[in-house]
């Protein structure tokens, strides 16, 4: 791969990131000149991998962010994960014959990503014990991710059953992201089976975390990635 495609930014991306934690500088530098290693950019709504176009590569994001979603009842989409850089994705594509991808993943911004296709993986895992430790440890926090994920879809508090609804129903208007759909907090109580006190309290609460910001029945949503980590979380209220 033509050393060209990096710059500082992007070398300090990989240096931070998960794969590549305390290991050493020459090591890094060796991956990044194989040919096997691949670069691409993706401009806003790109779909990077979809459910049968995708590589069978380990994605690193550089820069930017990127949204996994799965489709259900039809056309639905279910947001499954919003990943930044210097975060990981693609592992369930690499070491299996399957003809499908599990997911589709989209760029929620113009984004950077260097692609490991799963031979130079391999060379990864067998010549540094340390990157193979930390893949290990990468897929054991996907497993826990998913476990949670599960978990908050059989039961699911107040807190959780709104920030899934305001993260799956979460479109982006020009700078801002705002929930759609939402005819009146009374129709939305009821469709989540809470309360409408259990609801204000929740949107009451995100907005003093930051999260989101509520002009009348708008809904503006600051941080998707801390409303996602509620919509899994065992403690959310």
């Amino acid at each position: 791969m033509l050393e060209t495609f990096f710059g500082p930014e992007d070398y300090s991306a990989i240096r931070e990131s998960f794969l590549f934690r305390e290991t050493e500088e020459s090591f890094i530098k060796d991956v990044l000149s194989d040919e096997l290693c691949e670069g691409a950019e993706y401009g806003k709504g790109d779909v990077i991998y979809s459910e049968r176009d995708f590589r069978r590569s380990l994605g690193l994001i550089l820069k930017g962010q990127v949204q996994v979603t799965k489709k259900i009842e039809g056309k639905r989409e279910y947001i499954m994960n919003i990943i930044s850089a210097p975060g990981l994705f693609g592992a369930a594509a690499v070491f299996n014959e399957e003809s499908s991808y599990v997911t589709r993943i989209t760029a929620v911004q113009d984004t950077r990503i260097v692609f490991f296709p799963q031979k130079l993986l391999e060379r990864i895992i067998e010549e540094n014990g340390t990157a193979a430790r930390n893949y290990i440890v990468f897929l054991s926090d996907r497993i826990q991710f998913l476990n949670r994920k599960i978990q908050s879809l059989v039961t699911s508090s107040a807190g959780q059953a709104v920030a899934r609804y305001l993260i799956n129903n979460m479109r982006c208007y020009g700078e801002e992201y705002v929930a759609d759909d939402i005819k009146s907090f009374s129709s939305l109580a009821k469709m989540l089976n809470i309360g409408r006190a259990s609801l204000y309290r929740s949107l009451d609460m995100f907005g003093s975390k930051g999260l989101i910001k509520k002009e009348g029945k708008k809904i503006v949503i600051i941080d998707p990635c801390g409303l996602l980590d509620i919509s899994v979380s065992d403690t959310a209220d």
